[in-house]
């Protein structure tokens, strides 16, 4: 099945993501910011579709086996990095543990990327009503503790739905985590 055969409405937001990503690329190509997520993974196919050019990356951190499998079978290219000196016990032991009200291991283990570069990101409303207040298609990211310079985030999939994403990844005939069959999130893919 072609995207041509797919929901219109679907048809109609992958143009509208693929002319987000042209209309932002910066000079020296994009900072994909890569999970191995089913998010992540339709802007990276968006990415590849829009001719754009970009480098991916991967910051692992406490990843399960299954996805840092599944990425480096799919996405060799991706550059897999770690926060240079970070211990995630040693920081637990002096902020400890991370709470969902007190989350301060993401800007350690993930936000820390892209600095100073234009970072695409498969940020979805969707996901969370926080990230419907704060988020928007295009954020400037402050300087972080961490990260030393402030970066822009260009979310061109903001607007999808969780179901819209899937739908995507069917049609494309793309692969993804056998987590999501095996947990809560594999609800939602509506087969």
């Amino acid at each position: 099945m072609s995207i041509l055969q797919a929901n219109f409405d679907l048809k109609a937001k992958v143009q509208v993501a693929i002319d987000r990503i042209r209309q932002f690329e910066p000079r020296e190509g994009y900072w994909l910011a890569m999970s191995y997520g089913k998010d992540s993974e339709v802007v990276y196919d968006l990415a590849v579709r829009s001719f754009v050019k970009f480098d991916a990356h991967f910051n692992q951190s406490l990843e399960p086996p299954e996805l840092v499998y599944f990425g480096r079978q799919h996405y060799p290219t991706v550059k897999v990095e770690k926060q240079p000196g970070f211990n995630f016990y040693i920081k637990m032991a002096e902020k400890g543990f991370p709470l969902r009200q007190r989350r301060w291991c993401c800007e350690y283990m993930k936000e820390w990327g892209g600095s100073g570069r234009m970072v695409l990101t498969g940020v979805r409303w969707a996901e969370s009503a926080s990230r419907k207040r704060n988020r928007k298609l295009v954020d400037t990211m402050s300087k972080s503790r961490i990260s030393g310079e402030p970066k822009v985030c260009v979310n061109p999939i903001i607007d999808w739905t969780t179901k819209e994403v899937w739908e995507y990844l069917r049609v494309r005939q793309l692969p993804y985590c056998s987590l999501y069959d095996e947990g809560a999130s594999g609800r939602y893919r509506g087969d």
